[in-house]
Parts: structure tokens; C-alpha cells; sequence
């Protein structure tokens, strides 16, 4: 088996994995970031590949909500955004290996 099948096969243990996360040790981590998202006056959503991909949804969802975000290809963000006081990044990343995401934070 392929190093890329093997990781398409594994991608819904790491999606279980990362919502038991959301619903409890990561809970409070996650009401804390929504406060900070809705006192902020910019949004950015940051990802690349796939992560960008879900960006889009993200973006809409907060545009269905009234709040206008930005999102970023990773590597234009690393490379040409300056952000103003009062913003809130938030980067998507599958892996969290991302060269351009571990070097924006």
C-alpha cells in the first residue's frame, strides 16, 4: 500500500480523533477561541492544499453569520498580509506540518 493510500485510509480514525478532542479536553480551548473570533475585528482563515478547501466553508459560515473574514492561500499569508490590532488568524492545517503555517506562527 501507498504512502498516500495509508493516508487517505487513515483519515477517518484522525477525524474521530480530533472531534473527542473538540468535545472534551479541547473544549474550553475552543469556547475561548469563539469569544476571541467574535470580539475580533478581522478574520483571517489561513490554509493550503485541502485545508484551504475547507476554508471556504468556514469563510461562508461566517459570512451567513455576519461576519466578514478573509481567506488566505498559506503561502501568500506568510508572505504579503500584514495584520492589523484587534485580528484573529486562524490557520487550518490536517497535518500541522505545513512549512508555510509552522512558519506564519
Amino acid at each position: 500500500m501507498t504512502k498516500y493510500l495509508q493516508d487517505i485510509y487513515s483519515q477517518p480514525s484522525k477525524l474521530i480523533r480530533s472531534l473527542e478532542y473538540s468535545l472534551d479536553a479541547g473544549k474550553n480551548q475552543l469556547r475561548r477561541a469563539a469569544v476571541l473570533i467574535k470580539q475580533a475585528r478581522y478574520i483571517y482563515i489561513v490554509g493550503i492544499g485541502a485545508s484551504w478547501s475547507a476554508g471556504i466553508s468556514l469563510r461562508t459560515s461566517f459570512s451567513r453569520i455576519g461576519m466578514l473574514s478573509s481567506l488566505c492561500d498559506a503561502s501568500e499569508f506568510l508572505h504579503f498580509e500584514q495584520i492589523p490590532d484587534n485580528s484573529v488568524v486562524i490557520f487550518l492545517s490536517r497535518s500541522g506540518k505545513s512549512i508555510e503555517i509552522i512558519e506564519s506562527l
